[in-house]
């Protein structure tokens, strides 16, 4: 079993990169949201593995979040447990994070019939993060990330990718832009080369509404090194900042490291205490992805 069939069964076209797992939701926000989420900075915990510079915005002083998400059962499974922790002084704010993920297992054939081996498949991330604030409207972020997967016969694949990012807003507004997932190409047992999925990337919120009950609306767009794009919108409406409701819709376009689909999602805090859940279809290999998280912040 190469690499390129096993990111192709999973629904994910390698186009000769590796660590493409990386660029799916990582929490149930994130996932409800479609991955339009960059510019939100209401639960940080996540930050590790997504926008950086968002969490220096935090209304808090600590985030943190344990999240499990069952992803693509309806082809192939992989049962992802995660983990992320922020801190935010007011003007430097760091996040960590890991999380860690089993899939299926094969008996590989060769093409002459005889056995190659078993194929037990599994990936892990974990990642480190950065922001500073420099006033009321800008801050600039960055992530390191450690990235390790097995998906081959005898062999794994590991590397360090890179966030770099920006954060403006200004009332309602908040606009952000960088590079994501950058690093050096990985080379397997056999010599192959892929590179990381890389891209650059835009995204834009809008909130209406404060305090009570408001309305956030979300986009986002990717250009990736490869010369894919994908897109995102989503809302979130929160009742109280007690219940939050949410959905999403990704377009992933061809050679895109995560295909299209809807999302729905939702969400409750109460005394800082905060339980999410999300949901992903409209996507005959990783539709019914369910996600769920327990966190508190304060």
């Amino acid at each position: 079993m190469t690499l390129a069939f096993a990111l192709l069964c999973a629904g994910l076209d390698a186009q000769e990169q590796a660590f493409v797992f990386t660029r799916t939701p990582m929490d149930p926000v994130s996932a409800s949201l479609a991955g339009a989420d960059a510019t939100l900075s209401d639960d940080i915990s996540r930050s590790a593995f997504g926008n950086a510079a968002a969490m220096a915005f935090y209304d808090g002083k600590m985030d943190a979040a344990l999240s499990y998400t069952m992803w693509a059962p309806s082809s192939l499974r992989f049962d992802r447990f995660g983990f992320g922790a922020a801190y935010n002084s007011g003007i430097f704010a760091a996040a960590v994070g890991g999380n860690f993920a089993k899939g299926p297992s094969y008996d590989v054939i060769n093409d002459d019939g005889t056995g190659a081996g078993r194929l037990d498949t599994s990936d892990m991330l974990l990642g480190a993060g950065f922001a500073v604030r420099f006033n009321d409207q800008f801050s600039l972020g960055a992530n390191v990330l450690y990235a390790r997967e097995r998906i081959y016969v005898d062999g794994e694949l590991s590397g360090v990718l890179a966030d770099v990012s920006l954060l403006y807003r200004t009332g309602g507004l908040r606009l952000s832009g960088g590079i994501t997932h950058i690093g050096p190409s990985v080379v397997d047992k056999d010599g192959r080369s892929f590179s990381t999925p890389a891209s650059a990337f835009v995204a834009a919120g809008y909130t209406i509404g404060a305090g009570g009950n408001a309305l956030d609306l979300m986009g986002n767009a990717d250009v990736y090194f490869n010369g894919a794009a994908a897109t995102a919108l989503a809302l979130q409406y929160s009742v109280n900042g007690m219940l939050f409701l949410r959905g999403g819709f990704h377009y992933g376009g061809a050679h895109a490291p995560v295909p299209t689909y809807l999302s729905l999602g939702v969400g409750a805090k109460v005394g800082g205490i905060r339980i999410d859940a999300a949901w992903i279809t409209a996507n005959k290999v990783i539709g019914n992805t369910f996600s769920f998280s327990l966190g508190y912040g304060f």
